[in-house]
């Protein structure tokens, strides 16, 4: 008798919208779901109730909504709402359905014939339910939504809420040829809009939560399963170039992906071009969609220093041959602050991190930067002045600060040391190791920076100085980078017998070979 009456039901429901109308706001719509979600019926009259209560819930949309009196829709929608803000343990059947790790959610439904039908039906009439209740039922919908999804009173279901989450995100696609997606052009306008967006904004805050909880519970292992087989990182990384779930994303990404151990989190990135190549751009901001862009390109660099730091970072540039793109997109990010003539040597700053990361990346054997003619080119006439000042602010603050002690008992070798070690030092002195980039270098005082760490007896300086030289020896002279090279002449010369560092010699041949070229040139002789 039940059968024969929802197939009534049926018939009555396809006749025409008013009928339809009559039905949802009679209450038949309400003793429905109730029937569904509570009652142990036959496998045929389930499939009978879920068919009524889907042609009833599909109805809702903006090309049928339009047709009625602005009075009687609000009317409609509000009954609706309310009768779904009851219905939790249908919901959670419905739920239950998607995937098989999903028994938290109640028992999954049966249907006669084609049980493969079951979790595109519980999908199509979810995803509708969670359009009333999210779009149209403001802050009490939202309540049961969750109340609904979360399982807050159910007791280590944490990777229950993880998994359907994750499974209704994947089936609720962007992919406009899906048999979801109207064709209706304001029911076609509305989906890509309103519903897609909201319903996934939701479901990434519900597995935000959801794997937040179990990282810190005994289901750590099963959450980094699943965030390994969902590739979350990259999904991420991805969507936060998204406008309308470009929030979500970042606040999972943050939350849930940057609290796991920075090898695993590499393991996922570094294994993805798309992954890698889109960490470089949202370090730069392009197009960076999370609200609050500083914040989250401050996040994305000190990911990528982190990488770096682990030496994981160089490996992945190397392997996809996107070496390119970093040299760009981290030198970009180090010019983030338009006017700032220095680098902050905060731990924190985006340029420091930026800088780091590069020169780690553009290191190759015995820890030294290796740059092509191109490469030394590109990066003068981009970060050449802003390294050249640095490492010269850096050099007058620490003379300022030997100046103010003046205390002959303290050595502040250290200090000195630990600027010429620095990364924009080493990359100043890779840059002026080609001669295409030695004239950029010269206009930005580049050579004066590389002068001064010359002046502490370091080889690559050194080096340098000489390519300049070799290349034109009034450079040398015009920055007094000859009077550096002298006085570290005189210094390795002061150390050599006692000193056991090979680099001694070399500095001391060199240093003689830059004087001797200055010392019989024309322009350059009467200065030295």
């Amino acid at each position: 008798l039940l059968e024969v009456a929802l197939e009534i039901m049926q018939s009555i429901a396809q006749t025409d919208l008013e009928s339809r109308y009559w039905l949802t706001c009679s209450g038949l719509l309400n003793s429905l779901l109730f029937m569904i979600g509570e009652s142990h019926i036959t496998a045929r009259t389930l499939q009978l109730g879920l068919q009524n209560a889907g042609i009833l819930l599909s109805d809702l949309k903006p090309s049928t909504l339009s047709r009625f009196e602005s009075s009687a829709k609000e009317e409609l929608l509000q009954r609706v709402v309310a009768i779904l803000c009851t219905q939790r343990t249908f919901i959670r059947k419905l739920i239950a359905n998607i995937s098989d790790d999903c028994d938290d959610y109640g028992e999954s439904f049966v249907f006669p014939h084609d049980e493969g039908r079951v979790r595109d039906v519980a999908a199509e009439m979810l995803f509708n339910i969670f359009t009333l209740l999210l779009v149209y039922g403001r802050d009490i919908g939202t309540t049961h939504f969750n109340d609904a999804l979360m399982l807050n009173d159910v007791a280590g279901s944490h990777m229950s809420v993880a998994t359907a989450c994750s499974a209704l995100l994947d089936i609720y696609s962007d992919d406009e040829t899906s048999s979801r997606v109207p064709t209706n052009p304001d029911d076609r306008s509305f989906y890509f809009d309103v519903q897609l967006p909201t319903v996934k904004s939701y479901l990434m805050e519900g597995l935000t939560k959801s794997l937040k909880q179990a990282i810190k519970s005994d289901s750590k292992t099963a959450a980094e399963g699943l965030i390994e087989r969902l590739q979350l990182p990259r999904t991420c990384l991805v969507l936060c170039r998204s406008e309308k779930l470009a929030e979500p994303a970042f606040r999972l990404f943050e939350d849930v992906v940057l609290s796991l151990s920075i090898d695993f989190v590499g393991k996922l990135i570094l294994c993805d071009r798309v992954a890698l190549v889109t960490l470089f751009d949202l370090v730069t901001g392009q197009a960076n969609k999370v609200p609050d862009v500083a914040y989250s390109k401050q996040t994305f660099a000190k990911l990528l220093g982190n990488l770096a730091k682990a030496g994981l970072l160089p490996e992945a540039v190397s392997n996809f041959g996107v070496r390119s793109h970093a040299i760009a997109a981290l030198s970009a990010a180090m010019l983030v602050n338009e006017g700032e003539e220095n680098i902050d040597d905060g731990e924190d700053s985006i340029q420091r991190i930026c800088l780091e990361s590069l020169a780690i990346v553009l290191c190759g054997k015995e820890n030294e930067v290796i740059l092509t003619p191109v490469e030394s080119r590109t990066l003068a006439s981009v970060i050449g002045k802003v390294l050249s000042s640095t490492v010269l602010n850096r050099f007058f603050t620490q003379a300022s600060l030997e100046a103010t002690i003046n205390d002959a008992t303290v050595d502040f070798q250290l200090n000195r040391d630990a600027i010429c070690q620095s990364a924009e030092a080493r990359l100043l002195c890779a840059m002026a190791h080609s001669p295409e980039s030695l004239g950029v270098l010269s206009k930005v005082g580049g050579l004066e920076a590389i002068g001064l760490i010359a002046h502490e007896g370091e080889i690559k300086a050194v080096e340098a100085i000489q390519k300049a030289c070799d290349a034109d020896p009034k450079l040398v002279v015009d920055v007094d980078a000859h009077l550096s090279i002298m006085d570290a002449l005189i210094g390795a010369e002061d150390k050599i017998s006692s000193s056991t560092d090979a680099n001694l010699c070399d500095v001391l041949l060199k240093c003689l070979r830059i004087v001797t070229t200055l010392s019989v040139n024309e322009d350059t002789r009467d200065s030295i």
